[in-house]
């Protein structure tokens, strides 16, 4: 196995050097059938993998895609320098207008608000005392914003720096799309923000060192300054609504945190948020 990701799939190169991806179990079959069509259907319009077959190990569903050799940005720009960062946010700031030249109207206010109850209803044991007084007051505070005239785009739906390679021709290939309702080139954005702003990308884990490395937030600063200049006035949007839909994204994060470290980790930043 290569990595299980955390929804939980399993990531394995196969023998004959494709790569397969499997749901965690029977009830994210559906969830992963729809990555799997989304990535089939951004084949040719952004760099992505052939999508190769796909079926079902017993009870759970799989698809296979072209291995793509590369590294996270972050590691490609420690070793090949911030140019990395430059030619990512070039890349990065034409794709997000390209999707949101793609508007379909607006995303209905009434599925934000669903999913923030939805998210308030499973905070679960890894957010202890003030950290779950945090998450609680978020969910009061988004339930209570406006959704009004969020764009309906295309979009990638997880536009993580993890869902990034950096390929050795200085390329950039995306991975893990996500499907559903909340397609919108400004929720991308908030994604990506996600990282450069709220450091998720750096969370605690089993086999990192305790801490945030300052290089890494240097790094990640940087590329979000690259992005705002290459935005400005092309996805511009007022400050406030820009840390609400930040605050959004890390909310749908919370279901998925079993961790009391990474929990508290969450809790912090989305406290910033609102600060």
């Amino acid at each position: 196995m290569i990595l299980e990701g955390f929804s939980g799939c399993r990531v394995d190169l196969t023998a004959s050097g494709t790569v397969r991806k499997t749901a965690p179990g029977p009830a994210y079959n559906d969830r992963l059938r729809a990555q799997c069509l989304c990535q089939k259907q951004f084949f040719g319009v952004i760099e992505c993998p052939a999508v190769l077959s796909e079926g079902m190990d017993g009870d759970r569903y799989f698809f296979e895609m072209a291995f793509v050799p590369g590294m996270t940005p972050l590691d490609a720009a420690d070793a090949h320098g911030t140019g990395v960062l430059v030619r990512l946010a070039d890349r990065l700031a034409a794709m997000l207008v390209k999707f949101a030249d793609d508007a379909d109207g607006v995303i209905a206010p009434d599925l934000f608000r669903a999913k923030i109850a939805e998210v308030g209803g499973r905070i679960g044991a890894a957010f202890e005392g003030g950290d779950r007084a945090v998450i609680e007051t978020a969910v009061s505070r988004l339930a209570a914003a406006d959704w009004n005239l969020i764009p309906k785009t295309s979009a990638h739906g997880d536009l993580t720096l993890e869902n990034i390679l950096a390929r050795p021709d200085g390329g950039f290939t995306f991975i893990d799309f996500l499907d559903g309702p909340f397609r919108s080139a400004a929720l991308d954005l908030a994604k990506l923000r996600q990282d450069t702003r709220a450091f998720w990308c750096l969370r605690p884990r089993p086999n990192r060192p305790p801490g945030v490395p300052v290089d890494r937030i240097v790094l990640l600063g940087q590329l979000d300054r690259l992005l705002d200049e290459r935005l400005s006035g092309r996805l511009a949007m007022a400050a406030d609504r820009q840390k609400q839909l930040l605050a959004f994204q890390l909310l749908r994060i919370v279901p998925y945190c079993v961790d009391r470290a990474v929990a508290r980790f969450l809790a912090f930043n989305m406290a910033r948020q609102f600060s």
